[in-house]
């Protein structure tokens, strides 16, 4: 068996070479906290609503372009920011 490690890891390896491993400890994957992921999606949230609110509030409507075309909005190409 050969494998790559970085030299920080030397020292723990020299320390425990001589031990006994409990190999069933080290093959079960610990159990997902969704707590990161409820983070992620409400952080996501927030920004989108912070985007949102800065549009509606310059007055900006966001549409797709086949919506845009049949509402009369016209697409400025600098920003990609649809005004009326």
């Amino acid at each position: 068996m050969v494998a790559v490690i970085g030299a920080g890891h030397v020292p723990g390896i020299q320390q425990n070479w001589g031990k006994d491993i409990d190999v069933e400890a080290l093959l079960t994957i610990p159990p997902l906290n969704p707590m990161p992921i409820y983070f992620k999606v409400m952080v996501a949230v927030g920004i989108g609503g912070c985007i949102a609110l800065a549009a509606a509030a310059s007055g900006a409507v966001l549409v797709c372009g086949a919506r845009a075309a049949s509402w009369g909005v016209r697409m400025l190409p600098a920003r990609g920011v649809l005004r009326r």
